[in-house]
């Protein structure tokens, strides 16, 4: 098992001057290149630390018979997809509600039950504001 990155995690942490109540909708990109094992993680997109994740949408292309796949953070590798049929091109959404993060992290998908086929292609959106930028919401 070995883990990737798409172009949102190479691109880095973008600093942006956060308005308050701003949701940011940060968009990754991985176009695979030759197999990968299963089990390989790819990181999506970074999270800065001090961000209230509020939904994630995701598609696949088409990864065969046998893979499932599982969308999460460095703590939980499984805590908003466990287990998604990819056989078939996949989309899909989670509503996180103001899952905080206190330290700078990434939204992962993890492909098991058989290698990650050349030329996949995996897409998420992540959609986070962050905390304390209005007085009253906690």
């Amino acid at each position: 098992m070995a883990t990737y990155n798409s172009d949102a995690i190479d691109a880095g942490l973008m600093p942006t001057p956060y308005g308050a109540g701003q949701v940011v909708c940060r968009s990754a990109t991985y176009t695979n290149d030759g197999a990968k094992a299963a089990g390989s993680i790819i990181k999506m997109v970074p999270i800065p630390e001090g961000a209230k994740l509020l939904r994630i949408e995701y598609s696949f292309t088409a990864l065969g018979s046998g893979r499932t796949a599982d969308i999460g953070y460095s703590d939980d590798m499984d805590h908003y997809v466990d287990g998604a049929d990819v056989s078939s091109a996949t989309t899909g959404s989670v509503v996180a509600i103001n899952q905080d993060f206190s330290s700078d992290d990434y939204i992962a998908i993890t492909i098991l039950g058989n290698t990650l086929p050349d030329a996949a292609v995996l897409k998420l959106n992540a959609y986070y504001k962050m905390k304390d930028m209005i007085k009253d919401e906690a």
